[in-house]
C-alpha cells in the first residue's frame, strides 16, 4: 500500500499478527538440552502483543515501529494452543479370577499442563476385555481366566488406555499398564466315568469303571486324570461302591438286568480352600444270557403196571435270567416217545431266576417182561441258549396174576378108574420172572 503525502508529512498504519487455526502467538524462549518449545509450561502465551504501528513516510518509505523492542519480537512464534496430558495413572492393577463382569480395577487420573481440564478415558486393546466407565477401569471379562482361552504373559494382561482432554483441538494420550489376574482355586471340571454299564452276573468287588476330572487350574487341553479325593454320596442302596477312583459292584446284581441306578460322586481338590465338584452318573445292568442250569429228573421209575397218564416223574431246570423255557425230548428214540411223554413244552419266565417244572407222564402201556428200561433225552432251551440231558427210566416188574389156564386131556374118566388116575395136566402160562414151583420164568411166558 502506497500514500502520497505533502513534503515531511508522515502518519501510522496499524498491522495485527495472527495464527493459524489451533495455534496461538506466543514467546518461545531456547532452553539448554529441551525441544524447542516442546513444554507448554516454558511457553509464554500471555504477555505477548499482537498489535504493531508502521509510520510511513511522503516518499512511500515506510518503517516499522513497534509497540514492542526488536529483540523481544524476535521471540514470537506460533505455537500449538492445547497439548496432550502429560501422564496417565492407574490406581489399581488387580483382577481376580472369576470376577463378575462390572468389577472395578481401579480408579484413571490424567495430569495436563493446562489447568482446569477435563478427561475422557477409553480402551484400545483389549476393548473386548476391559473398557472404562467415566475414571473406572471396569471388567467387561466374562469369567476372566489364567488358563482360560485368553492368552496371558506371565498371568498379566497388557491394556492400552487414552485419556483425551477437553482442550482445542483435544488431544490425547495413550499409557499401557499391566494388569494381574489373580488365581483363585478353582473346582474340578470335566469329571467324568470311563465306563458305565455292568454284566449282571459280575461280581461283587468287580471294577465298572475309572474316574477321571481335569483340575480348574490347570492348562487348557490337560489330559484327564484321577489326582483328586473321591467321594460316593449315592451308592444306590448300597449296590455300588468305590475305591480310590474306581466303582465297583458292592452288592449282587442278579435279577437287575436292564435297570439303571443312579450314583452321585464328589470330586475334591488339594488346593487352599479346597474345592469340589458334584456329578452324578447312570450305571446300566446289562443281560447276560446264562444257559440253564441243573437240569434234573426227579422221579426215574415206573411200575410197569402203571396207567396211561400217571406221572412217573418231574424235569426240573433253573432258568438265571427269568427267560421262558422250553423243553424237547424228540431226540429220544422211537421207544421211548412211544411210551412216555411230557404234560407240557414251555414255562413262561417271570424275568427272575426260577425252576421251571413240567412232569413225565406214562404214554402206553408198559411190560418189563418185553422192556426193562428206557433212555429219556431231554433238551432245555431259553431265548439264546440250551441245556441237554440224558436220563434212565427204570420200569419196575410187579407180580402178574397167571393167565391162560388150560386142562390136558380127554376131560373125561372111565367109571371103573383107580384112584390116583391121572385124567388131564393144569398148564398155566406166566408172563413174569417170578420163580414158581413150575418154571423158572423168563422174558416168555413159561407153562406150569
Amino acid at each position: 500500500m502506497t500514500a502520497a503525502c505533502p513534503q515531511g508529512t508522515t502518519y501510522n498504519e496499524q498491522c495485527f499478527l495472527s495464527c493459524p487455526l489451533n495455534y496461538t502467538l506466543a514467546k518461545i524462549y531456547a532452553r539448554p538440552s529441551k525441544l524447542f518449545g516442546e513444554n507448554y509450561t516454558s511457553v509464554d502465551f500471555l504477555s505477548v502483543i499482537s498489535s504493531i504501528t508502521c509510520q510511513k513516510t511522503q516518499a512511500g518509505q515506510a518503517a516499522d515501529v513497534w509497540d514492542v523492542a526488536d529483540s523481544e519480537l524476535n521471540q514470537y512464534y506460533c505455537r500449538r494452543s492445547n497439548d496432550p496430558p502429560t501422564d496417565l495413572k492407574l490406581n489399581g492393577s488387580v483382577l481376580k479370577e472369576h470376577e463378575a463382569v462390572g468389577t472395578v480395577i481401579g480408579t484413571l487420573r490424567s495430569q495436563d499442563a493446562q489447568p482446569g481440564q477435563t478427561f475422557i478415558y477409553t480402551v484400545q486393546r483389549p476393548s473386548s476385555l476391559l473398557m472404562a466407565q467415566g475414571d473406572k477401569l471396569v471388567n467387561i471379562w466374562d469369567n476372566p481366566r489364567l488358563n482360560g482361552n485368553i492368552s496371558l504373559n506371565g498371568g498379566k494382561l497388557s491394556v492400552t488406555v487414552r485419556s483425551t482432554d477437553d482442550g482445542v483441538p483435544p488431544m490425547w494420550l495413550e499409557k499401557v499398564f499391566s494388569i494381574t489376574i489373580l488365581d483363585v482355586n478353582d473346582p474340578p471340571e470335566q469329571v467324568a466315568l470311563s465306563n458305565s454299564v455292568v454284566y449282571e452276573n459280575a461280581t461283587v468287588g468287580t471294577v465298572i469303571g475309572e474316574l477321571t476330572a481335569v483340575d480348574g487350574d490347570d492348562p487348557p487341553n490337560t489330559i484327564p486324570h484321577s489326582n483328586f479325593k473321591w467321594e460316593l454320596l449315592e451308592d444306590d442302596g448300597g449296590r455300588f461302591s468305590i475305591n480310590v477312583n474306581k466303582i465297583t459292584v458292592a452288592l449282587s446284581l442278579v435279577g437287575e438286568a436292564q435297570k439303571m441306578h443312579r450314583i452321585t460322586v464328589r470330586c475334591s481338590d488339594f488346593g487352599n480352600p479346597v474345592k469340589a465338584t458334584t456329578e452324578t452318573f447312570i450305571i446300566t445292568v446289562v443281560n447276560v444270557n446264562d444257559a440253564p442250569t441243573s437240569l434234573r429228573l426227579i422221579g426215574s421209575t415206573v411200575h410197569e403196571l402203571a396207567k396211561v397218564g400217571n406221572v412217573i416223574g418231574q424235569l426240573v431246570v433253573t432258568e438265571k435270567d427269568g427267560d421262558d423255557v422250553s423243553y424237547d425230548i424228540s431226540q429220544s428214540d422211537v421207544d421211548t416217545l412211544d411210551k412216555f411223554d411230557i404234560d407240557s413244552t414251555r414255562c413262561q419266565g417271570p424275568g427272575y431266576e426260577y425252576d421251571c417244572k413240567v412232569n413225565v407222564t406214562v404214554k402206553a402201556s408198559l411190560d418189563y417182561e418185553t422192556k426193562a428200561w428206557y433212555r429219556l433225552n431231554v433238551q432245555a432251551n431259553d431265548s439264546h441258549t440250551r441245556a441237554f440231558k440224558q436220563f434212565n427210566i427204570e420200569v419196575i416188574n410187579d407180580n402178574e396174576p397167571p393167565s391162560a389156564i388150560r386142562l390136558t386131556g380127554s376131560h373125561s374118566v372111565l367109571e371103573n378108574s383107580v384112584a390116583g388116575t391121572v385124567v388131564g395136566q393144569f398148564v398155566v402160562s406166566i408172563y413174569n420172572s417170578i420163580q414158581s414151583k413150575c418154571s423158572q420164568g423168563g422174558p416168555q411166558p413159561a407153562p406150569c
